[in-house]
């Protein structure tokens, strides 16, 4: 009976000895702010209400990877630690994160937060419509994703692209930034877009927070040359002379609808022709028969711009002939004189006129035959 009682003694001391030894002490994790950006500073406390044998760790946890921010021996039961979230401590981790604490056999993790390396940017364009060759003036806050106040950090930069080219660079001062650059002046019209880069580094040049801004600038184009297309060097007259006039902007493209004066002077320079045309219309002109061989000229004209093309202008005798009143009248509209004779048939009888005319002569013949109608046939 005697040793029952002892063996039920040792059992039960030897019970309360490991009960003593698997007694966890409690860990309490004050909950981090739900949002840090890559350089600020990160406070977390722990709290223990009972010491025990072994080490306190605190290790921060970031999509997969981690990085040890406490490893030692407590000889307190709240725990204090400051970090500045740089690569220094966290080394790239950014990202969803939570703080996991450990001591003993004892586990605890914190809510969720975010360590982010996004800057905000906020541009203020007053004009978004530009002529090629105007300056250009962009203004922006920066702030980080983690605070609404402005960035302060002393190494802020900012780099301007529009199109595919890089403007500008800038330093950020208080947050704000303003860079100004010039456009080409045969930049291509259309929209382009505006990208805005802000960056955050380190003593080193490391970049620890970035960020950008987007917009879209309207290049407009000025008319800078014409041009005249035409379809023959050579022309008789009665005939058409086909051609388009062309305005041209900075970057050598084409504009479409641009008024133009069109003009065309005669071998003696005198103006036969005046119109205004829309640019790259595709325009026909008859060429009057009575028009000077030689070298004619169309010209275009846009405010001080102007083109010029040469054409020739053949030789043609021609007349027209009217029948009226027993009467035949003869008119030289050819563009030199006519020197040759005409063969006019009245009733199938042929009547043969010798025909002299300078240039915009005219003669009136009579017409004899018997009483009757006639079928006159030039």
């Amino acid at each position: 009976m005697r040793q029952t009682n002892n063996y039920k003694f040792f059992l039960g001391l030897l019970l309360i000895l490991l009960g003593l030894q698997i007694i966890s002490a409690e860990i309490m994790i004050t909950q981090p702010n739900s949002l840090y950006n890559i350089g600020d500073e990160f406070q977390a406390e722990f709290e223990v209400d009972e010491f025990q044998a072994g080490y306190f760790d605190a290790d921060l946890f970031c999509r997969g990877s981690s990085v040890n921010l406490f490893h030692g021996v407590l000889n307190a039961k709240v725990l204090q630690i400051t970090r500045e979230l740089l690569p220094l401590y966290i080394s790239n981790l950014s990202g969803n994160c939570i703080l996991e604490a450990r001591y003993g056999i004892d586990v605890r993790t914190s809510q969720e937060f975010k360590i982010s390396d996004r800057l905000i940017v906020n541009l203020e364009l007053r004009e978004l419509n530009y002529v090629a060759g105007d300056n250009v003036i962009i203004k922006g806050k920066v702030h980080k994703e983690s605070q609404n106040t402005l960035i302060q950090e002393p190494n802020p930069s900012v780099e301007i692209v529009l199109g595919n080219e890089s403007k500008a660079t800038g330093i950020i001062q208080d947050g704000k930034f303003e860079v100004n650059f010039s456009t080409q002046e045969d930049m291509e019209a259309g929209v382009h877009g505006l990208e805005v880069f802000v960056y955050e580094r380190d003593n080193k040049g490391n970049i620890l927070n970035k960020g950008e801004g987007h917009a879209a600038l309207t290049i407009l184009q000025e008319p800078d040359s014409v041009a005249i297309a035409v379809d023959k060097q050579t022309i008789t007259p009665g005939e058409n002379i086909n051609l388009v006039p062309f305005v041209y902007d900075k970057a050598g493209d084409e504009i479409l609808g641009e008024d133009i004066i069109l003009k065309i002077f005669d071998s003696f320079d005198k103006l036969v022709y005046e119109r205004l045309v829309s640019s790259s219309e595709e325009i026909s002109i008859e060429i009057a028969t009575d028009q000077a061989a030689g070298n004619s000229k169309i010209i275009l004209e846009k405010e001080e711009m102007n083109s010029e093309k040469i054409f020739n202008v053949l030789e043609k005798q021609a007349v027209q002939v009217i029948v009226e009143n027993g009467t035949m009248q003869i008119i030289n509209i050819g563009n030199v004189a006519y020197n040759k004779p005409l063969e006019v048939k009245i009733g199938g009888e042929p009547v043969v006129k010798k025909i002299n005319l300078g240039l915009g002569e005219n003669n009136t013949y009579e017409l004899s035959a018997p009483t009757g109608d006639y079928e006159v046939v030039i």
